[in-house]
């Protein structure tokens, strides 16, 4: 009887050889489930470069943010009627490669915020918030497909921004990856 050759499968927990062929082996659900887990988290926290603009072209920008992402839409008297989708980045992992020259600033209420929009197509692909000064906000719509894997969006109260803003005041500090 000839011997048949087949495919060894180490397990690498407990170093037993088993033919790959074993119908009787099954690595535990939970195993499986548990390096998953390990490896969405490792792709959430780790970074990567996405780039984005406004809609003719003319402001692009990148930033370094998590294929994951988290967003916030906020209900405030501007945001809401854009339905800007808040990502926000601190200052260092965000860089204007484009269009300076042909943003606009526009303020209201306290004006620490600075709302920048394209002058020619009037989009407003990025701010900085008066929540995080020290950070960027980005609208996530205005992202290149590609580079996101995927979004989860939470609900901002900025009608009553007094009351709320600290809850994303971590978003902007270089630990808050």
């Amino acid at each position: 009887m000839a011997a048949a050759s087949s495919a060894i499968l180490v397990l690498e927990s407990s170093g037993v050889e088993r033919p790959f062929d074993d119908l009787r082996y099954r690595p535990p659900l939970w195993s499986t489930c548990s390096q998953s887990i390990k490896a969405w988290e490792r792709t959430k926290m780790s970074t990567l470069t996405h780039r984005g603009g406004c809609h003719c072209g003319a402001v692009t920008f990148e930033i370094e943010a998590p294929a994951h992402l988290e967003t916030h839409t906020c209900n405030c008297s501007i945001c809401d009627r854009v339905r800007y989708q808040h990502l926000i980045v601190p200052q260092s992992k965000f860089r204007l490669l484009s269009g300076e020259d042909c943003l606009s600033r526009y303020t209201f209420g306290s004006h620490q915020a600075e709302h920048w929009f394209c002058q020619n197509c009037g989009i407003k692909s990025f701010y900085k918030p008066r929540s995080n000064p020290d950070g960027i906000s980005v609208n996530a719509r205005c992202l290149d497909p590609g580079t996101v894997a995927s979004i989860t969006d939470s609900p901002f109260d900025g009608q009553n921004w007094e009351k709320n803003a600290h809850s994303l005041a971590h978003l902007s500090s270089e630990t808050a990856e």
